[in-house]
């Protein structure tokens, strides 16, 4: 479980927060960065895609 994900989406990077409405979305190089337990962990990606629903982010990317 995570408090939040940063993401950077192709049309610039968005924050993904509990209730967030259900998206599909391209990812262009960058650092998706999450919140766990308070502390913010990331990882930095080439390209992907992520999608986003029922409180749940998943994504495919190439490290």
């Amino acid at each position: 479980m995570v408090g939040q994900v940063k993401l950077p989406g192709s049309a610039g990077e968005f924050t993904v927060l509990s209730g967030h409405a259900p998206l599909i979305t391209s990812l262009t190089e960058g650092d998706i960065i999450f919140t766990e337990g308070g502390a913010s962990k990331s990882v930095h990606i080439r390209s992907g895609f992520a999608e986003v629903q029922n409180d749940t982010v998943s994504a495919c990317v190439e490290i």
